[in-house]
């Protein structure tokens, strides 16, 4: 079968970077024997027309989208728009927002054939062999119509072991394609994301990434990791690589031989962490050779800085861990970008501030202070539920720069403004500004380091 897989058009694109997903999904549906593309909506100025002419051209007789939350009416209007153009065509999404509310979602687009919970490699090939079976209750991971129009959530199939699953197919997410993929972490271009392991044991009240991968870490070898390293730097040129995992340095074991191994190999590359790594993984000798591997910068979870919230939060982190975490990191030398969530459950005016003051006085070199979103099978979202205040909420404006949900005596317009407040107050101190008036050395940064933060600022919720 011909098999297209569509990165929706984003309302608010802070960086373009190759999708993983849609490439492991296009490695494996290729390895079985199907033809796929991939189309990446926002690299278009004209998404509508560039998918029509996709069609044309190509004539998929399947088409997934990835779906985040944002990309709801999105995923809705393009699936509508695919049954008009040729109504034979199978549509399916998969991703992040099928996974937190499969019910839901097939019941409200009905545009859309089948969706998949959590990971589709192997469910998504079981599909293709059996789309005229009457029963696809065996299908792992499916999200599908009964006879009755009653939505059936199949059992998940987490794929395992991960070496087996092999490398994204990156012909059809071509790194060259993203220069601005790095963000403001990166040092090269062209930058490559990579992940070394799926899955998260840990229960952070806002964070569904355990519905979507399971709460056990399985991990790719080391070796395997680094072919793929090695692949993408002889093929496409790549020198700087994005380590994606959610839990990158939580088996030190695991850690300290991959970068022994990448040490070993001699490349010459660097790579960083852009998702957040927990402070209290990290020890000297981890991060020394870290270091002496390539690594430059960690993206760390710190989201508050009060200890009252941090325990609401589930983190099991504490202000004072904080406080000696950063100090390591810097010893080390790493450009260190501290995540927070403002406006969480419960929390107060005070509190809130406190996390922004507690932000300026840790030595970080940049700040993402992201808006507290309330995602559903996390337990602040089942709080939010028990009391009522999920009614109004609408998956389009689930970005964290907007104010989907603040706290009681919280009001959204004094939310909204203490966040892009303590953005400037962060940027605008000059041992922060003139660091990262150095990074803008070459002409493509220029964007990555001011033009994110400049939008943040004007952005209106």
């Amino acid at each position: 079968m011909k098999l297209l897989f569509i990165k929706p058009p984003k309302k608010h694109v802070t960086h373009l970077a190759p999708d993983l997903g849609l490439g492991y999904l296009s490695s494996y549906s290729k390895r079985a024997g199907h033809l796929v593309q991939v189309l990446d909506l926002n690299l278009h100025k004209d998404p509508d027309k560039k998918l029509k002419e996709k069609i044309e051209a190509f004539k998929p007789d399947f088409i997934g989208f990835k779906m985040f939350s944002e990309d709801f009416s999105s995923v809705s209007r393009l699936s509508a728009l695919i049954k008009r153009i040729n109504p034979e065509i199978i549509t399916m999404a998969g991703g992040p927002h099928p996974s937190i509310d499969p019910y839901a979602t097939l019941k409200k687009i009905n545009t859309l054939d089948f969706l998949f919970k959590g990971e589709a490699e192997i469910g998504l090939v079981e599909l293709l062999k059996n789309l005229e079976s009457s029963d696809l209750s065996k299908i792992p991971s499916l999200v599908w119509r009964n006879k009755k129009d009653e939505v059936v959530v199949n059992q998940q199939l987490f794929f395992e072991p991960l070496d087996e699953l092999g490398m994204p197919e990156w012909s059809l997410i071509d790194p060259r394609n993203y220069p601005d993929s790095g963000g403001v972490y990166s040092k090269s271009f062209p930058t490559a994301p990579i992940i070394t392991s799926r899955g998260c044991p840990f229960n952070c009240a806002f964070c569904a990434v355990k519905v979507i991968t399971g709460r056990k870490i399985r991990k790719r070898s080391p070796e395997n990791v680094i072919t793929e390293i090695k692949f993408l730097y002889d093929n496409y040129g790549v020198k700087c690589f994005n380590i994606c995992d959610d839990n990158f340095t939580s088996d030190k074991n695991y850690t300290i031989d991959f970068c022994k191994k990448l040490i070993d190999t001699n490349l010459d590359v660097s790579w960083f962490c852009s998702q957040g790594v927990r402070l209290d993984s990290l020890d000297e000798e981890t991060l020394s050779l870290m270091k002496k591997s390539g690594g430059y910068a960690l993206g760390v979870g710190i989201e508050s800085g009060s200890d009252r919230v941090l325990k609401l939060m589930n983190k099991h982190l504490d202000t004072k861990t904080v406080k000696e975490k950063i100090d390591l990191l810097n010893k080390f030398d790493f450009d260190i970008t501290g995540f927070f969530i403002l406006g969480f459950p419960g929390e107060t005016k005070k509190e809130i501030k406190q996390t922004i003051r507690f932000s300026r006085k840790l030595k970080l070199n940049k700040v993402g202070y992201n808006l507290f979103m309330p995602i559903p099978c996390t337990e602040a979202y089942d709080r939010i539920k028990k009391e009522g205040g999920t009614n109004s909420l609408r998956w389009d404006d689930y970005s964290t720069d907007s104010v989907i949900y603040t706290p009681e005596g919280v009001s959204r317009s004094w939310l909204f403004f203490q966040q892009r407040l303590a953005n400037f107050m962060f940027y605008i101190r000059p041992k922060i500004l003139f660091p990262l008036l150095k990074e803008v050395s070459a002409s493509k940064n220029v964007y990555n380091v001011f033009g994110r933060r400049i939008k943040r600022l004007l952005y209106t919720s």
